[in-house]
């Protein structure tokens, strides 16, 4: 993750810790076509309870690149 520099610039020195928990990172599209689910698989650690954190993002409008967090 830190060597694509638009990802670089959203990490934090506090997130460095519990990025070294992490296994994997899943995308894919939800049968609606228009929300885009994110997986975050890690390994047990001492920051999450959970071992896979979701994040689920909306598609907006006609642009397809375009992404706006849900919740």
């Amino acid at each position: 993750m830190k060597v694509n520099s638009l990802l670089t610039a959203k990490i934090l020195k506090f997130d460095e810790g519990a990025l070294k928990f992490l296994k994997d990172i899943e995308g894919h599209m939800e049968s609606n076509g228009i929300c885009f689910k994110l997986e975050f698989s890690l390994d047990p650690n001492p920051y999450f309870k959970n071992s896979v954190l979701t994040k689920t993002y909306r598609k907006c409008g006609d642009d397809e690149d375009f992404l706006e967090p849900i919740g």
